[in-house]
């Protein structure tokens, strides 16, 4: 199974809102220094001063915040004919039980996913405080992703740009939550008839508590955890995310005029109602090949005639063509010089 991951890591520590508080109205001088101190706070309980971020006050209960690191990989083996994935992630987010989205980033960053599995590396997306509670979707905004094939670079085309997932998850004080998305591509890349591509992702989610995670530079290691969630979305033609969406391996896909994606095995396609301006069917793989003036499906017959034998009576029975004895090769009068 073809797998990219990204992978939210939430490491939840203790941070005092109410427990420590400020001198009394018979304050000593040292309660009132400590309440200049930027990022200090008296603390009664024990006479002295301390820093919230990394201290209790003895005998109060400390608030909640989390630490949220993000990564990305691509553990899948190598996809036929495809040497890069570049995916451009643009924003992450995650909502809360409220329903209220937080930004865990907006920084634009692009990853080419099958260098990653290369590396055998998760990189580095994201790293951020997130406020003790649970969760239950992830957003990613992904704006572009360009192929690249023996042919040169191609920008896939998106159902859609934001990718939401739902999945719950925890931020619990004093312990380490992960969220893991395994980007499988060998099911989320499609190519039409016309060799464009379409990538629709399909990716398996799995959330963990209480994990071990060890961060070095850019990189993340993940292991042990108890799982919350373990599924597999995917999304559709039509943008449309669920475990139950998704354009299957063996569909007929094409992108009409006006930048629609049609699936042939989706039940809303209609196949042949795509034609394009020549007739062509691209729902059915077939796109126009102007040397023999027809519809063609590229991998079932060439868009070149071959000439063998006499090239110059050869080349006077290909409807459209004409011999040039000056350059010795057949041309198209339409669109071509002789000499």
């Amino acid at each position: 199974m073809k797998k990219i991951s990204i992978i939210f890591i939430v490491l939840a520590f203790a941070l005092v809102l109410a427990g420590c508080v400020g001198p009394t109205q018979n304050a000593t001088s040292a309660a009132q220094d400590c309440m200049k101190t930027p990022n200090k706070a008296w603390c009664d309980n024990e006479q002295k001063c301390i820093t919230p971020a990394v201290e209790t006050c003895q005998g109060l209960k400390a608030a909640q915040n989390g630490r949220v690191v993000f990564t990305i990989t691509d553990k899948a083996p190598e996809v036929s004919l495809v040497s890069s994935v570049n995916i451009t992630i643009d924003s992450i987010l995650v909502q809360n039980t409220a329903q209220s989205w937080v930004t865990v980033s907006s920084a634009q960053q692009t990853f080419d996913l099958l260098q990653l599995k290369a590396l055998d590396t998760q990189a580095l997306l994201a790293d951020i405080n997130l406020s003790d509670g649970a969760y239950n979707q992830v957003k990613l905004h992904i704006s572009k992703v360009v192929v690249t094939d023996e042919t040169g670079n191609h920008d896939a085309k998106l159902p859609s740009g934001d990718l939401k997932i739902v999945g719950a998850f925890n931020v619990n004080g004093n312990s380490v939550s992960v969220v893991a998305l395994d980007f499988i591509v060998e099911e989320s890349i499609h190519m039409t008839g016309n060799g464009e591509y379409i990538l629709a992702p399909v990716v398996h989610i799995q959330t963990k508590e209480n994990a071990e995670v060890t961060v070095k530079g850019t990189t993340v290691e993940v292991k042990n955890g108890n799982v919350k969630t373990d599924k597999t979305i995917g999304m559709d033609e039509n943008g449309t995310v669920g475990t139950d969406n998704r354009i299957a391996v063996d569909a007929i896909v094409s992108i009409d005029s006006n930048g629609k994606i049609h699936s042939g095995n989706a039940p809303n396609a209609i196949v042949g109602g795509d034609k394009d301006a020549h007739g062509c069917i691209g729902s059915a793989g077939y796109s126009w090949c102007a040397t023999k003036q027809k519809c063609i499906r590229s991998w079932e017959e060439n868009c070149t005639y071959e000439v063998p034998g006499n090239a110059a009576q050869d080349c006077m029975k290909i409807p459209g063509k004409s011999w040039c004895d000056k350059e010795e090769r057949c041309i198209n009068p339409a669109n071509e010089i002789c000499g």
